[in-house]
């Protein structure tokens, strides 16, 4: 099944209408919206890092985890002046922390990409522009429930069974406490969700191409003996891989998502001519951690293409 997490049914309301969503009679803690084929189940968290979170424990506490399902965040975001459209995340930074975790590419090969980075409060204008002077060349959005939603999730499943689809809704908003029904919040309110609604058709058709990417046959359940010796190869190679680059557990996660979006965009063989190269110049195995850092870095840029 895919799950999806959005913060406020107002914002989301024209996209799960057209998925023809509605809300289940259970009286549950978080709203939750299902189709008729039983294909989707949408979870309302509330806005934020915390409600987020907390919607995906007490979601698996209520319905549990299987390990066909996946993970789907739509929602708002912020970005710089002239800024419009929706963008699959390719990494997520917490502003919290600095952490950064990378969530699926796989399926939505012609949707742009961003990195979001997940804010505790809503971002003004002045503090986009100066993330953007750090980051040149970036594309860069801004949310407050993504990293949420992945820190929780990470617990159940991999990166590859997530995805995160932000729209952008404005171009930074400081919201002053505390007067949440003030003229100036509801204006702000209004915009995000006029923005979410220009947007929902497109949001539609990505879900829709994520369903028939991931909902197709499952190889690695449902595979030939042959299909099932070439995963195991797979496998062995990218555990390979993993030890000569030194890699901690957070860059193998990495690299292991990195060998699955280049299977599933047909550049294996792509990936495997760079490594031999690697490995030929003498610069694989990694002396250390860092040179494994910095050559992981390397077949990123090789092979992801950055919108």
């Amino acid at each position: 099944m895919l799950i999806v997490f959005g913060a406020i049914w107002k914002e989301i309301k024209d996209y799960g209408k057209k998925l023809g969503l509605k809300k289940t009679k259970k009286d549950t803690l978080c709203p939750v919206y299902e189709d008729e084929e039983g294909k989707i189940r949408l979870v309302i968290t509330g806005v934020g890092e915390v409600a987020a979170a907390f919607a995906v424990g007490w979601y698996l506490g209520a319905y549990g985890h299987q390990k066909e399902d996946v993970y789907l965040n739509i929602g708002s975001c912020g970005g710089e002046e002239g800024a419009e459209g929706v963008y699959r995340i390719h990494g997520i930074e917490d502003l919290g922390d600095h952490k950064t975790y990378y969530p699926d590419l796989r399926g939505l090969y012609q949707v742009p990409t961003a990195k979001v980075y997940t804010s505790p409060e809503a971002v003004d204008g002045k503090m986009i522009r100066r993330i953007k002077e750090k980051n040149p060349g970036e594309v860069c959005r801004f949310d407050m429930e993504a990293a949420g939603l992945y820190q929780a999730l990470r617990k159940v499943t991999g990166p590859d069974r997530m995805i995160f689809l932000k729209a952008v809704s404005d171009h930074g908003m400081k919201v002053e406490a505390p007067a949440p029904e003030s003229p100036r919040v509801k204006a702000a309110g209004q915009q995000v969700s006029m923005k979410m609604q220009e947007n929902s058709d497109q949001l539609v058709l990505y879900t829709k191409r994520i369903i028939e990417h991931y909902f197709r046959k499952e190889v690695r359940e449902n595979s030939s003996g042959e299909e099932d010796l070439q995963w195991k190869l797979r496998q062995k190679w990218e555990e390979e891989l993993s030890a000569d680059l030194c890699a901690s557990k957070t860059m193998e996660l990495q690299l292991f998502q990195l060998c699955r979006y280049a299977y599933a965009a047909g550049m294996e063989t792509e990936l495997h001519d760079i490594v031999s190269d690697l490995r030929s110049s003498g610069e694989l195995p990694a002396n250390n951690r860092c040179g494994g850092k910095r050559i992981l870095e390397t077949l990123k840029k090789s092979l992801v293409p950055i919108c």
